[in-house]
C-alpha cells in the first residue's frame, strides 16, 4: 500500500467513501447554519423577554444538521476497517483534549479579562485545525 492512500478518498472503499461523503454534506451544511447563526445573533436589546422567537430558531438551527453529521460520522467510525478507525479515533481525541484546555484555560482568562463574544467561533476554529493536524499525523505514525 502506498504511504498515504487511505487518507485520500481514492484510497477508501466505496462503502467508506459513500459514508464519508454523506458526513460532509452534513457537516457542511452544520457549518453554514453555525456561521449564519453566529453572524446573525448577538445580545437583544430588552434581555430574553423581548427576543423575537425567531432568534431562537436560529441559535438552535445548526443543532438539525449537526446531529445529522455527528450520526453519519459514527456510522463511517462504526463501518470502517480499523486502521482508518484508529487514525479518526487519535485525531479526535487528541483534538478533543486540546479543546477542553483551551476552554478552560479561556474560561479562567474571562474572570480576569471579561467574556469575549466570538470565543465559540475561535474554539471550533481551534477544534478544526487541531482536528486536521492531528488526523495528518497520525496517518504518517499508521500508514507504513
Amino acid at each position: 500500500m502506498a504511504a498515504g492512500a487511505h487518507h485520500e478518498q481514492s484510497g477508501l472503499c466505496e462503502r467508506d467513501r459513500t459514508n464519508l461523503k454523506k458526513f460532509s454534506r452534513w457537516f457542511v451544511l452544520f457549518a453554514l447554519a453555525f456561521v449564519l447563526a453566529a453572524i446573525f445573533l448577538g445580545p437583544t436589546d430588552g434581555g430574553l423577554e423581548q427576543t423575537p422567537p425567531w432568534r431562537f430558531a436560529l441559535a438552535i438551527l445548526p443543532l438539525v444538521p449537526g446531529y445529522f453529521a455527528a450520526r453519519a460520522y459514527l456510522k463511517f467510525l462504526r463501518e470502517a476497517d480499523e486502521l482508518i478507525r484508529n487514525v479518526h479515533y487519535e485525531a479526535a481525541s487528541k483534538s478533543f483534549i486540546l479543546v477542553v484546555l483551551v476552554g478552560i484555560v479561556y474560561y479562567l482568562a474571562s474572570q480576569v479579562f471579561g467574556e469575549w463574544e466570538d470565543a465559540g467561533l475561535v474554539l471550533w476554529a481551534i477544534a478544526s485545525v487541531a482536528y486536521q493536524i492531528n488526523y495528518r499525523r497520525a496517518w504518517r505514525r499508521f500508514d507504513v
